[in-house]
C-alpha cells in the first residue's frame, strides 16, 4: 500500500470525519448539560428530556450524513443495500413506521404533558398498573412500580390509553378489608382497626382542624359486606406515598392478627361437616 497516495486521497476525509465526530460529541454533551440546567430551573423534566433526546439523535444523523457525503458512492450504496432485498426493504419500512409512530406520539405526550418524570400514574386499561414515571425516550416510557419492577411501554401504546395522574395528591390511600366471623364482636373489631391504623407512624392524618374539633376519626372502619360465612370490615390506610403503602399495610395486618387473637375476635375459615349415617339391618 502506498501510504503517500492513501494520505493524499483520504487524509482530508479522515480529518474531516474525526472533526465531525468530535463536534457531534461536544454538541450532544452541551445539549445534555443545557437540558439539565433547564430541568432545575423550569421543572418540566419530561418535555426537556424528550426534546434533548431528539436534538441529540438529529446531531448524530447529521454527522453521519456529513461524513458519508464525502464519498461519491455513499447514497448509491445505501440505496442498493435497502432495495437489494424486498424482504429487507419491507422490514425496514415497517420498523421505520413503528418508530415514527412512537416518535410522533412521544412528541404529543411531551407537548401536552399529561405526566412528568417522577409523577405517579395509573393505567386502568393495563390491569391497573401503578408506578412512577422514571424515563421517557424516543421509543418508549419506563414506569417503575413500588416494588422496583420496571415496565417498558411504547409511546404509541401509552398515547392511546387512559392515564390517571395522582401526583398532585399528597397522599396515597389503600384500603384493608378484614373478615371476621358472625359471632365476633363487630364494634370491638372496628375499634381495634381504627386504633391500629391511627397509631401507625406512616399513616397520614387528612382531617382539617375543624374536623378534629368535631371528633372526626383519623381512620374510620365500616362494615363493608356480608359474606357467606363472614362479616367484612374495611378501613382506609392513608400514607404519604405509594412506596410506603405496601409495608405499612403489611405492618397493620400483622398487628390486626395479634390483637384479634388477644381479644378473641375470630377469622372465618372453611369448614366441612360430614354426616356419618348408620343403618342397622
Amino acid at each position: 500500500m502506498d501510504w503517500n497516495e492513501f494520505v493524499k486521497n483520504y487524509g482530508l476525509r479522515i480529518v474531516f470525519s474525526l472533526a465531525v465526530i468530535i463536534a457531534a460529541v461536544i454538541l450532544t454533551r452541551l445539549v445534555r448539560r443545557s437540558a439539565a440546567k433547564f430541568e432545575k430551573r423550569k421543572g418540566a423534566t419530561l418535555h426537556i428530556k424528550f426534546i434533548s433526546n431528539i436534538i441529540r439523535v438529529l446531531i448524530w444523523i447529521l454527522a453521519v450524513l456529513l461524513i458519508g457525503s464525502q464519498f461519491s458512492n455513499f447514497s448509491s450504496t445505501l440505496n442498493t443495500i435497502i432495495t437489494s432485498s424486498g424482504i429487507l426493504a419491507l422490514g425496514v419500512s415497517m420498523a421505520a413506521q413503528e418508530s415514527l409512530s412512537n416518535l410522533i406520539d412521544g412528541i404529543f405526550i411531551s407537548s401536552y404533558k399529561p405526566f412528568d418524570i417522577g409523577d405517579r400514574i395509573t393505567l386502568p386499561e393495563k390491569n391497573g398498573l401503578t408506578g412512577i414515571v422514571s424515563e421517557m425516550n424516543l421509543r418508549h416510557t419506563i414506569i417503575t412500580t413500588f416494588n422496583n419492577t420496571r415496565y417498558i411501554i411504547s409511546n404509541s401504546s401509552l398515547s392511546n390509553t387512559i392515564i390517571e395522574n395522582s401526583s398532585d395528591n399528597d397522599s396515597f390511600t389503600s384500603p384493608i378489608v378484614v373478615s371476621i366471623t358472625y359471632g365476633s364482636d363487630i364494634d370491638k373489631a372496628m375499634k381495634i382497626l381504627e386504633e391500629i391504623v391511627a397509631a401507625h407512624p406512616n399513616t397520614v392524618d387528612k382531617r382539617t382542624e375543624e374536623q378534629k374539633k368535631q371528633g372526626v376519626k383519623k381512620a374510620a372502619a365500616v362494615l363493608y359486606n356480608f359474606g357467606d360465612s363472614s362479616v367484612d370490615l374495611r378501613i382506609p390506610v392513608v400514607t404519604a406515598s405509594v412506596g410506603e403503602s405496601y409495608q405499612t399495610c403489611c405492618d397493620i395486618r400483622y398487628q390486626i392478627k395479634k390483637r384479634f387473637d388477644k381479644e378473641g375476635i375470630r377469622f372465618p375459615f372453611p369448614t366441612v361437616t360430614i354426616d356419618n349415617l348408620h343403618s342397622d339391618k
